[in-house]
């Protein structure tokens, strides 16, 4: 939720006055006006208005450094081994957040690796280790993260997943089944039907007006 609340002076963290950010946290949401309890009716208007310019991209706690892992060799995420199941891990898809420059992100489905232990097996060790060992680093920083940068094909490439337009190739394989993402494009259909309607009436009521008059 803090990426929402954008700080006017970010800074660097310091870790010798590095606060308890976690024990401050239901202070934070208080001083912000963030409602934990309304759910829907509460964060629907206000994400819907959201812009990209109004997100804090890159929070001042988090250290960056040019060796944090967002992939491996192959594949372009890393897989967890939680105390109890298995998660991936593709930071690839939010360079921002860690000081990188966005570029279109490789897609794969990643699915199978969210287990739960049964037991108390750990799954997918294997592939755990393989992509551990061939693990890829971000590289070097942008000079300032508090000032995020995506290329022209992000952006291009974020604009049609939204609507649900990206054909499989390179970047997208097959079709991935993610309900967020089709409530997500119907939304943006939705906004678009509505604006053209929209546009229809006051275009009728504007010749209707030069008609009367």
């Amino acid at each position: 939720m803090r990426h929402l609340i954008k700080a006017h002076n970010p800074e660097e963290p310091d870790p010798l006055r590095r606060s308890d950010e976690l024990a401050g946290h239901d202070w934070w949401m208080y001083h912000n006006h963030c409602n934990k309890t309304e759910g829907l009716k509460f964060w629907y208007p206000r994400l819907q208005g959201l812009r990209e310019e109004n997100v804090q991209w890159s929070i001042e706690y988090l250290k960056v450094t040019k060796q944090m892992m967002i992939r491996a060799q192959k594949v372009p995420y890393l897989i967890f081994a939680e105390l109890r199941g298995t998660k991936p891990y593709a930071p690839g898809r939010v360079l921002r957040q860690l000081g990188g420059k966005q570029e279109i992100p490789q897609i794969a489905d990643m699915k199978k690796f969210a287990t739960d232990h049964e037991d108390g097996r750990i799954s997918y060790v294997e592939d755990i280790r393989k992509t551990w060992k061939t693990r890829r680093v971000l590289g070097e920083p942008v000079p300032n993260r508090f000032r995020p940068e995506c290329s022209k094909d992000y952006k291009e490439w974020l604009k049609k997943s939204l609507a649900g337009t990206i054909e499989p190739g390179w970047n997208v394989p097959h079709m991935i089944a993610d309900v967020g993402a089709k409530h997500q494009i119907r939304l943006h259909r939705l906004q678009e039907k509505y604006d053209k309607n929209e546009l229809d009436y006051q275009h009728r009521h504007s010749e209707d007006a030069r008609v009367i008059a």
